[in-house]
């Protein structure tokens, strides 16, 4: 699973790039499919659909950190059944911030998922004047079931 995050639906550079994943048969290097999220097939948002991915068996988790739902650019990330191809859910932020980019990486084992979202908190740019330390990144931890519809 390869993703692409700068991909233009049009193939011209003029239209925000909504991002794409892209699974391919490691033994013949064919594509079997391209995943696009269903939100942005018919619109011009810019989501960076694919800055991450991650897969275990037949699910995938695919970030897409500049998505809009609640507040600016606090992402999401998509779970895809990677036999139909279909999107199964769409995960936001439980606690969504303005430039949280949730969805900046994302990893799943089993019936877990981690969607990292590294502004959650505070800049990582801006030192913590106290004696402790804050940490570079925050991390939402999101469970998954692996039964669904």
């Amino acid at each position: 699973m390869v993703g692409s995050p700068h991909f233009y639906r049009s193939g011209m550079s003029v239209d925000p790039p909504m991002g794409a994943a892209y699974l391919f048969d490691i033994s013949t290097g064919r594509l079997v499919n391209k995943f696009i999220p269903e939100a942005a097939a018919d619109s011009d948002v810019e989501l960076q659909f694919g800055s991450s991915v991650d897969f275990n068996g037949n699910l995938a988790v695919v970030g897409a950190p500049l998505e809009t739902n609640i507040e600016n650019t606090d992402g999401s990330a998509y779970l895809i059944d990677l036999t139909t191809g279909n999107e199964i859910a769409k995960v936001t932020d439980p606690n969504p911030v303005s430039q949280g980019y949730f969805g900046d990486s994302v990893s799943i084992s089993g019936s877990t998922a981690i969607v990292g979202t590294p502004q959650t908190n505070r800049s990582p740019f801006r030192r913590n004047t106290t004696s402790n330390p804050s940490p570079p990144a925050a991390t939402t931890q999101v469970s998954i079931p692996l039964k669904y519809k």
